[in-house]
């Protein structure tokens, strides 16, 4: 099979997702890019989608990891 879920713990759909997101910390800590631009530049097509994928994910809101990782 091309993608195997046993062996990496996540959907193909979840890993791209987890890859997109820990872009998106990467960027938040190191660029005073807009919210809005991180999440076109990891590949969302909505920011209310990507905040709300990001707090899913992390636990807190972009803005807020800016704040604690800047």
């Amino acid at each position: 099979a091309l993608w195997d879920t046993k062996i990496t713990g996540f959907s193909p759909i979840e890993y791209r997702n987890n890859i997109r997101i820990e872009h998106a910390k990467e960027l938040l800590a190191d660029t005073d890019d807009l919210i809005e631009e991180i999440s076109r530049v990891v590949g969302y097509a909505s920011n209310i989608y990507f905040c709300d994928a990001f707090k899913a994910k992390v636990g807190v809101s972009p803005t807020q990891y800016r704040k604690t990782f800047r």
